[in-house]
């Protein structure tokens, strides 16, 4: 595999050129030691994923780029395999926590029928709070006059 020194990407033998930063220079084979792009991550994932990779012995470290949202995981190169097997499996647990297969997704007829008549049931409850106010208001004003 080709390692950037600049992007802390891997690629293919084939790849000449960085697609990234278009450096030839920076490209050469990754050594054992060198720490390379695993993923960017928003922050939720980026603490499970550290937990996980400490409990794993992965080396790796966590970025903060300028310019996107999230974080940026490196691992070790002779520990990426491993460590993108784990980013899967974690990925995937996240996901079926979040969506369960036996989880039924309710229809979207169903979604905008609970939505119209939320709507409905807020703005009577809106309707009976005034109604509700005026009368203890117009009370307390007929006790004075």
């Amino acid at each position: 595999m080709l390692y950037c020194k600049k992007c802390m990407n891997i690629y293919d033998d084939t790849a000449n050129i960085c697609p990234i930063c278009k450096s030839s220079e920076n490209m050469r084979t990754a050594l054992e030691n060198d720490f390379v792009f695993l993923d960017c991550v928003d922050d939720a994932m980026a603490n499970i994923l550290e937990i996980e990779l400490k409990s794993s012995d992965i080396s790796y470290k966590i970025d903060i780029p300028s310019n996107v949202d999230g974080k940026n995981v490196y691992v070790k190169y002779c520990d990426f395999d491993k460590a993108n097997e784990l980013l899967i499996k974690i990925k995937q647990r996240v996901e079926t926590e979040c969506w369960p297969e036996e989880a039924e997704r309710m229809p979207r007829w169903k979604r905008t029928t609970v939505r119209v008549v939320s709507m409905i049931a807020f703005l009577l409850l809106i309707t009976a709070v005034v109604l509700f106010t005026d009368s203890i208001i117009l009370w307390i004003m007929g006790l004075f006059t």
